[in-house]
């Protein structure tokens, strides 16, 4: 980041110092015709001759110094047009790295979604059936997912021993509450429809689901995990 500051400020400085010189051209200009105006005197002595070969050399001196200024504003343009492009692409790769901060569960996120709350009196529900459920969100498109305020990130598992359900290593209980970032409306009926998680969990014993679509809900990032054998490929 520090390096594109160093970059931007030399970009700005460049810009300012053509509109300086445009500036400066085009006073010229003016000077030179405010001298010729102010000399009458001096100028009514001259010949014919003399007063066409001043006439063309002016003209000549306006002509370059104005083509000299149709330049540089065309390279202040180019530059202007330059930078409006980097700052374009340095904000999409920021959304970018931000979107798979998000997809990673290493941000935290808010936006609308479904609550699912899961009573499980008896112990009833495993490992598989949790997965059973998110695979079911993630086809849904679901963006983002915390079970029992747990994020659920790329490694994410569950696992059954001793009769306890384990996410990531830690135990999971009743009541589970699971929040999901998504279109509310298509992750409700995705759950809801025939032969769907609830007509499965439903006749569970002990097992009670209620789902509610949410307006706003928010979601808490995870840590991030040191890799331990990958390692990047450069090109």
């Amino acid at each position: 980041m520090k390096t594109n500051s160093i970059i931007t400020s030399l970009k700005l400085k460049s810009t300012d110092t053509l509109i300086m010189v445009i500036f400066i051209l085009l006073g010229f200009l003016v000077v030179t015709q405010l001298k010729v105006q102010s000399t009458p005197q001096k100028l009514a002595s001259l010949s014919e001759q003399d007063l066409g070969q001043i006439i063309r050399e002016l003209t000549l001196e306006t002509d370059a110094l104005r083509k000299e200024i149709f330049n540089l504003q065309v390279r202040l343009y180019d530059y202007e047009r330059k930078e409006a492009t980097q700052r374009s692409v340095l904000n999409q790769a920021v959304q970018d790295l931000q979107t798979m901060k998000i997809l990673a569960g290493i941000a935290k996120v808010k936006g609308p979604g479904i609550k699912v709350s899961i009573i499980d009196e008896e112990n009833t529900l495993r490992g598989y059936d949790f997965l059973e459920l998110i695979d079911e969100l993630k086809s849904a498109g679901a963006e983002a997912i915390a079970v029992n305020n747990h994020r659920l990130k790329l490694w994410s598992f569950f696992k059954d021993a001793e009769g306890k359900v384990y996410l990531n290593g830690e135990v999971i209980e009743s009541p589970y509450q699971i929040i999901v970032l998504g279109d509310p409306e298509v992750l409700y009926q995705s759950l809801s429809i025939p032969g769907g998680v609830i007509d499965t969990f439903s006749p569970l014993p002990g097992v009670n689901l209620i789902i509610s679509r949410e307006s706003e809900i928010a979601l808490p990032a995870t840590k991030i995990r040191k890799l331990k054998y990958g390692k990047p490929i450069k090109e």
